[in-house]
């Protein structure tokens, strides 16, 4: 039911929402085109970034820029999708990485398919528009940056309790502040501090609509945290730091008891790093969290062994993490409109689901421009929240008895003839071990997971880097869902068939001294179907965007 298994960060800006860990992806406030990178940490990370760092990291990184030279560009792209619809998309970027003081201003709204909405049967818009600015300043004693964000979209709610569409608006409003010091004498290495806030709200029209909805939904999150570290040898760094949250969540479908409450949390951490010789590194890291919704406290580790040398690198690892019941699970109350009864309720005693796991990875460059890689993993999940439908009138959250073990393993390969081709390809599998189920599945099981993910990419760029291309196939094997969903409650399935998806970019520069570019993006999906079982779930079919783009340094 939940999203807050994965982490999503912007800049190191949480974005899971703290009402249900979900994350709204029409709500993030910038293009994915104005990402300079996309990181991503598998696995049980609980000691590096939070309580909620379950089963991995996603952190996505906006455009820094080169130098100290202004960097600008204004984007338009037009197109169509599947069923004709238009999509539109107008942005804008300003970066400048100076000496001094740095700053970066991102500026981007969409028009995208639209969606029926249920009541009168009209076609209504997708529209979201979000800005983004950064302003740094190095200091004589440190780095100072502070960020701002803020985003706005219009469109359907179609989600676990909603399985209508309505007219509805989310808000997202984010603010961070952070310094880092410079390195300090002795055995003090740096300083580090930092302050952030995320305000959420849903509205929708409740004159068209009678039905449950997330209406009146406001969300709050500050958290606070300084951390230093030590370096009492140079093969010897040691980390210490600790953070402190304030959740404040009303909404109408929360228990009074919860509803409106401040509620706090702690987490305070230690990691190392060993470098015994050139060859050899060590790391380790414990953590100690209470979160807000449970006040309990809860450890999590990690640990990991490299051997590395400069064509090769073994990485042995061992972690344990664990994700905090939210305000949903522990604190929900959902009221059929039309009767009045209590449905589902949320269950204050929630234990703590947990992540237990190792892997063990190789990497290789057996020549100039060629990267090999393969990792394989073992995993435990335990104390799973679901949905327990036993009870006849109401129902609430319960911990999953026993665990659910998995393994897996994925290989990679990269090769980079020059700056004219760029090859990259993966795959990667899942395996759940079958277990004897007392109990029926009510939120979803494993058979949702694709068992198979595979992709192959080639981009590069040609006539001196006046023109750029890009190509990749990407593949999932079929899904199965078996999910309760909505208010009041429907049992929802579908398979999924194997799907392939391809993409295609070439943008080409108009004239050498002119900075404006012409592109062409496609995107199809083979075959034409919803990857959703929510009744209206858009179809993953076929796009073509047009753009012309000024880009100036």
């Amino acid at each position: 039911i939940t999203g807050n298994n994965v982490i999503i960060m912007l800049d190191g800006m949480p974005l899971n929402s703290p009402v249900d860990g979900a994350i709204d992806w029409s709500t993030v406030p910038i293009h994915p085109r104005d990402l300079e990178r996309i990181d991503v940490v598998r696995g049980p990370v609980s000691t590096i970034y939070g309580a909620n760092a379950y089963t991995g990291v996603i952190q996505l990184v906006s455009y820094r820029g080169f130098g100290t030279v202004p960097q600008g560009a204004v984007r338009a792209e037009v197109g169509i999708d599947t069923a004709g619809h238009p999509v539109t998309d107008l942005a804008g970027v300003y970066s400048r990485a100076g000496e001094r003081f740095q700053r970066a201003v991102f500026a981007h709204a969409s028009y995208d398919s639209v969606f029926s909405d249920s009541q009168s049967g009209t076609l209504e818009p997708r529209i979201s528009g979000a800005l983004l600015a950064r302003l740094g300043a190095t200091l004589a004693a440190g780095q100072l940056d502070f960020e701002v964000s803020g985003s706005i979209a219009h469109g359907s709610s179609l989600e676990h309790f909603v399985l209508e569409d309505i007219r509805e608006q989310r808000l997202l409003g984010m603010a961070q502040l952070r310094f880092t010091s410079r390195d300090l004498p002795g055995a003090l290495g740096t300083i580090g501090a930092f302050a952030r806030t995320q305000l959420r709200a849903i509205q929708t029209d409740r004159l068209d609509y009678s039905g449950f909805s997330y209406d009146g939904t406001r969300s709050a999150r500050t958290s606070v945290g300084s951390e230093f570290t030590l370096v009492p040898h140079p093969t010897l760094t040691a980390t210490f730091g600790a953070q402190f949250d304030l959740d404040r969540v009303t909404a109408p479908y929360i228990h009074p008891d919860e509803n409106g409450d401040y509620r706090t949390g702690w987490g305070f951490y230690g990691r190392f790093a060993w470098d015994p010789t050139d060859r050899w590194s060590f790391t380790g890291a414990l953590r100690g969290d209470i979160p807000t919704m449970t006040g309990d406290l809860a450890f999590s580790y990690r640990g990991s062994l490299v051997y590395h040398t400069d064509d090769l690198a073994i990485r042995l690892v061992g972690a344990s993490a664990f994700r905090a019941p939210t305000y949903v699970e522990v604190g929900g109350r959902f009221v059929d409109p039309t009767s009045g009864l209590i449905l589902l309720e949320g269950r204050p005693q929630l234990q703590n689901p947990a992540n237990d796991g190792g892997e063990i990875a190789l990497t290789v460059s057996p020549r100039a421009g060629l990267r090999l890689g393969a990792t394989a993993w073992v995993g435990r999940m335990r104390n799973l929240v679901i949905e327990d439908f036993a009870p006849i009138v109401r129902r609430t959250f319960v911990n999953e008895a026993g665990s659910r073990w998995f393994v897996g393993g994925d290989a990679e390969a990269e090769y980079k003839h020059s700056d004219l081709l760029l090859l990259s390809a993966f795959v990667s599998y899942t395996y759940f071990v079958p277990r004897d189920d007392t109990q029926v599945p009510t939120v979803g099981t494993e058979d949702i997971n694709a068992s198979v993910l595979a992709g192959l990419m080639a981009r590069g760029s040609l006539r001196s880097d006046s023109m750029r291309y890009g190509l990749s196939v990407a593949l999932a094997t079929g899904r199965d869902y078996l999910m309760y969903a909505g208010v009041p409650t429907s049992i929802l399935t579908a398979n999924i068939d194997t799907s392939v998806q391809l993409s295609a970019m070439l943008e080409q520069q108009v004239g050498s001294s002119l900075p404006v570019w012409l592109s062409l993006r496609v995107q199809a999906n083979l075959p034409q179907q919803a990857e959703s079982p929510l009744p209206g779930a858009s179809m993953a079919g076929t796009s073509f965007l047009i753009g012309v783009e000024h880009r100036r340094n």
